[in-house]
C-alpha cells in the first residue's frame, strides 16, 4: 500500500468530475489528475477556516494532504498495513504498529482504544493538540472520567481489519472501552465487500478495472459489516470491555451543504450509483446497530449527521473533516464514553462477595 493511497481514491474522482475529464483520459494523465485531485480537497479543507473569517494553518492537514507527511504503509500479514512510526513535532506521532496515544496525567485514568481507518486516524486535524481524540481526552478530564487512549487505525482499513487488529493487540491493550468508529469504507473501499482497498479483481461487467471501480454491491456491503460488528461485541465480551460503536460522519449525510462541499459530494458520486444508494445503505447500517446494540447490550452512537448545524464547509471530501469537525466528534464521543467510564470506575470500586474490591 503506497502512501498515495491514503486518501487517493475518490478524491481523484472528484477531481476528475470537476473537471469534466474521462476515467480513460485519467489513465494516460496520472500525475495531472493527481494534482487537480489535490487542489480539490485542498479546497475543501482550506474553506472551513476561511468560512468561519479565520486563518488557514500553514502547516495545512497534520498527515498532509493524501497523508504525504507519512512515509510509505508496513505491511502486515493480517492487517495488510500499518501506519510507520513518524514523528514531526505538534503534528504526529505514530508508534510502533502504527499507535496514537493521548496520555492523561489525571489519577485513576481508565483505557479506551480507538479503532479504525483515516478518520479514526484525525489526518485532517491542523496538529494533535486540535484532533478528535485529543478533544476526546481533555472533555474525559474535564468530567471526571479520565482516560489514556490508544488508536488504532490505518488509511483505507475497513472493518475486518479493525477485527484483525482487536485480535491481535486486544489482551495487550487491555482495554476498559472499545471504540469502533467507522461505517463508511465499508460501503465505499474495495472494488467489493470482500475485497480491501486496492485489491484487484477481473469486473465481471467487462469494465476494467481501477482503485475506484466499485460493484455496488451495498445490500451485501451492509449485511458483512454487521456481521463484523458481531464479532467485535464477541471480542469485547471475550476482553471484559464496553464496546461502542460510532457511524462516523458522511458528507453524503449531511443537510445544509455549503456550495463547496455540493460540489464535492457531485464529484464523489461518479463511482457510485447515485447518493440514494449511499444514503440508503448508511440508513441501513443505522437500522442494524440500533438493533445490534439492544440485542447485545452494547453502545451506538450515530455520528454520521453530526456537522448538520454547521452553515460552513466543514468536510474536505466524502469522509474527512478539518478542525471544527474534530471538535464536535470528540465532544460527541466523550458525552457518550463519561458515563461508562464512571460506571466501569464504580463497578470496580465496589467490594465483592468476600470483601475484596
Amino acid at each position: 500500500m503506497k502512501r498515495k493511497q491514503w486518501f487517493a481514491g475518490y478524491v481523484v474522482v472528484c477531481a476528475l468530475a470537476a473537471a469534466g475529464i474521462s476515467l480513460a483520459y485519467w489513465r494516460t494523465e496520472e500525475t495531472h489528475a493527481r494534482g487537480r485531485g489535490k487542489n480539490l480537497n485542498r479546497t475543501g479543507w482550506e474553506s472551513s477556516y476561511l468560512e468561519r473569517g479565520l486563518a488557514v494553518p500553514a502547516t495545512g492537514p497534520r498527515a498532509g494532504y493524501w497523508g504525504s507527511r507519512i512515509g510509505k504503509t508496513v505491511r502486515h500479514p493480517t492487517m495488510g498495513w500499518l501506519e510507520p512510526p513518524t514523528s514531526v513535532p505538534d503534528l504526529l506521532d505514530i508508534g510502533p504498529n502504527g499507535f496514537q496515544r493521548y496520555s492523561s496525567t489525571a489519577e485513576g485514568a481508565q483505557k479506551l482504544t480507538i479503532l479504525g481507518a483515516s478518520v479514526a486516524f484525525a489526518g485532517y486535524a491542523s496538529s494533535i493538540d486540535r484532533t478528535y481524540f485529543s478533544v476526546l481526552g481533555r472533555e474525559l478530564e474535564r468530567q471526571g472520567a479520565p482516560a489514556e487512549i490508544t488508536v488504532v487505525a490505518a488509511g483505507a482499513w475497513k472493518s475486518v481489519q479493525e477485527l484483525a487488529a482487536l485480535r491481535e493487540w486486544g489482551t495487550e491493550l487491555g482495554s476498559d472501552v472499545i471504540v469502533l468508529l467507522d461505517g463508511l469504507n465499508d460501503l465505499s473501499n474495495g472494488a467489493t465487500s470482500a475485497t480491501l482497498y486496492g485489491e484487484r479483481i477481473q469486473p465481471a461487467d467487462g469494465k476494467e478495472w481501477s482503485l475506484f471501480y466499485h460493484t455496488h454491491d451495498y445490500e451485501q456491503r451492509v449485511s458483512d459489516y454487521l456481521k463484523n460488528m458481531e464479532k467485535a461485541a464477541d471480542l469485547a465480551a471475550e476482553l471484559r470491555a464496553e464496546l461502542v460503536i460510532v457511524l462516523q460522519p458522511s458528507l453524503v449525510e449531511r443537510e445544509g451543504k455549503s456550495p463547496v462541499e455540493a460540489s464535492l459530494l457531485e464529484a464523489t458520486l461518479q463511482a457510485h450509483t447515485s447518493a440514494e444508494a449511499l444514503t440508503a445503505a448508511y440508513e441501513a447500517m443505522r437500522r442494524g446497530l440500533a438493533a445490534l446494540a439492544t440485542k447485545r447490550g452494547i453502545h451506538f452512537l450515530d455520528c454520521s449527521r453530526l456537522f448538520n448545524g454547521e452553515r460552513a464547509t466543514t468536510f474536505a471530501d466524502l469522509w474527512h473533516f478539518s478542525d471544527f469537525g474534530n471538535e464536535l466528534l470528540g465532544q460527541a464521543i466523550a458525552r457518550e464514553v463519561a458515563p461508562i467510564l464512571e460506571q466501569r470506575r464504580h463497578s470496580k470500586a465496589e467490594p465483592t462477595a468476600d470483601g475484596s474490591r
